[in-house]
């Protein structure tokens, strides 16, 4: 292979990988806080912590703001107000977003997930499914800790987001103020 060829082979695959660990937080910090919730104990007077009904959604949308943040990925917005097409998204890139903007109809993380993992496949030259299989679980590993290395910051986002529902860039850098963001070769990934 060229070295032009070499070079767009990493390029797709930094990028899709990248872009799969974003779309995992989501679900992943999600998962996480409602194990949380369900295992929430009554304390010695008897109350059991109260978890507005909103908590998973904004720990699921602040799961990808805060690895996006990390991996030094620009974001316009995250909203939890409720569209026709979406409960909750993060708006990403650099051109600006209408504070209306609804995710497109019939995307999820998911399909984004499937999209990306068939752009690796191809720039692995189509491993088995057991190799893509541990490609996946490599990168929800390596998710899961840059999700357990700045979970205050998807805590502060969350928290924030379920008083005001939608913030902007400015808005949410404020809250990531400290994070430091890694590069892929930073962390072992």
């Amino acid at each position: 292979m060229t070295p032009e060829g070499e070079k767009l082979r990493a390029t797709i695959i930094s990028d899709s990988e990248r872009e799969i660990r974003i779309s995992l937080a989501g679900p992943l910090a999600e998962r996480r806080k409602r194990r949380e919730m369900a295992a929430a104990k009554t304390d010695a007077a008897g109350w059991t912590r109260h978890y507005d009904p909103m908590t998973p959604l904004a720990i699921h949308e602040s799961g990808h703001l805060v690895v996006c943040a990390v991996t030094g990925q620009p974001f316009q917005r995250v909203s939890i107000r409720p569209l026709p097409n979406s409960a909750g998204r993060l708006m990403r890139g650099d051109a600006p977003v209408e504070p209306d903007a609804d995710a497109a109809p019939g995307s999820s993380d998911r399909k984004m997930i499937v999209g990306r993992l068939h752009w690796l496949w191809l720039a692995y030259d189509s491993p088995n499914w057991k190799g893509m299989l541990a490609i996946l679980r490599r990168l929800r590993g390596e998710t899961d800790e840059l999700l357990n290395l700045h979970w205050h910051f998807v805590e502060r986002v969350a928290n924030r987001l379920l008083v005001r529902e939608e913030m902007d860039h400015d808005e949410a850098e404020e809250l990531l103020v400290g994070l430091r963001t890694v590069g892929v070769h930073d962390t072992g990934m």
